[in-house]
C-alpha cells in the first residue's frame, strides 16, 4: 500500500509541525519558482495538528519553533533531501 502524504507550501506550518515532533518526510522545490513543498505523512495527529495551526489554538514553545524553522531551511538548501519526490 502506498503512503498518502498532507502537502504544504507554508514554512511556518512546516516548522510548527515539525517542532511538535511530526516528521518531514520529504521536501520538494517546485523548479525556477524557489518555492517549496514539505510532506507529512497523512494521519489524525497531522491534521489535527494543522487544524489547531489555522484555527491559532496552538500553544508552542518559541525556541522550538525556532529550531525546527532553522533545521527546515538547513534542510532545503540540502539538494539531497529533495530527491525523493522528484
Amino acid at each position: 500500500m502506498e503512503r498518502e502524504y498532507l502537502k504544504t507550501s507554508n514554512l511556518d506550518l512546516a516548522a510548527t509541525l515539525h517542532a511538535m515532533g511530526l516528521p518531514i518526510d520529504g521536501i520538494h522545490t517546485r523548479g525556477a519558482s524557489g518555492t517549496f513543498d514539505f510532506y507529512f505523512a497523512k494521519s489524525e495527529q497531522v491534521q489535527k495538528a494543522m487544524d489547531s495551526f489555522w484555527s491559532k489554538a496552538l500553544k508552542i514553545e518559541p525556541q522550538e519553533l525556532f529550531g525546527a524553522r532553522k533545521e527546515i531551511i538547513t534542510r532545503m538548501k540540502d539538494e539531497e533531501s529533495t530527491k525523493k519526490f522528484n
